[in-house]
């Protein structure tokens, strides 16, 4: 795990320090990002205690900065429920604290696996845009499987493993734009992977 705090330095420099996190975390290492975040734009330099803050990112920026060091499973794990500082312009400024997470690089394979949104939201939607349905047996590549059955996804989806999966030399390449709902018989074994169909009619939309 590192932990960052990233209101010390310029934004460039910020986004900087997070690509250099990227590259010495192991896979499935952890980035926590602990910064003060505006609900309105900054115009100026501020200070927070004894703190000189360098940049103040509005709330909705930081997960994009994270995202932009490919780190996926953003998630807020603290926010103040009192501002730590109102400016003279109404602008709040309040501590966050993000975990975000590194591992998902590598090839697409298909090796049989679903997972099942459990909820509560009728769907959920990844850091690639991928779209999972609440119920719906998704077909998934094993590296997305590995990812969505660990932290911190794991308590949202189950995780369907195949009975019989493909060595690693026979799986099939995993088309990881095409939703598609997995076919329990492949899961079961019976049918090879790949054997899944669209997850439903295009004009639909409800992908």
């Amino acid at each position: 795990m590192i932990d960052l705090a990233a209101n010390e330095l310029q934004t460039a420099a910020a986004a900087a320090l997070l690509d250099d996190a990227y590259r010495v975390l192991r896979r499935r290492g952890m980035c926590a990002v602990l910064a003060y975040l505006a609900d309105e734009p900054v115009t100026a330099d501020t200070r927070v205690g004894s703190v000189e803050l360098q940049s103040v990112p509005l709330e909705m920026q930081l997960e994009a900065v994270v995202a932009r060091a490919k780190l996926y499973g953003a998630a807020f794990t603290f926010r103040a429920d009192l501002p730590d500082r109102i400016l003279a312009s109404g602008t709040e400024v309040r501590l966050h604290a993000l975990k975000a997470f590194k591992g998902k690089e590598g090839p697409c394979v298909d090796y049989g696996h679903a997972v099942m949104y459990r909820g509560p939201f009728l769907d959920a939607t990844d850091d690639d845009g991928h779209v999972y349905r609440r119920g719906v047996r998704t077909a998934v590549c094993k590296k997305t499987y590995d990812i969505l059955t660990s932290e911190p996804y794991a308590q949202f989806f189950y995780g369907i493993p195949c009975y019989m999966p493909p060595t690693e030399n026979e799986a099939p390449i995993f088309d990881c734009n095409t939703p598609m709902v997995r076919d329990p018989k492949v899961t079961k074994g019976v049918l090879p992977a790949g054997g899944s169909q669209a997850c439903c009619d295009p004009s639909t939309s409800c992908c």
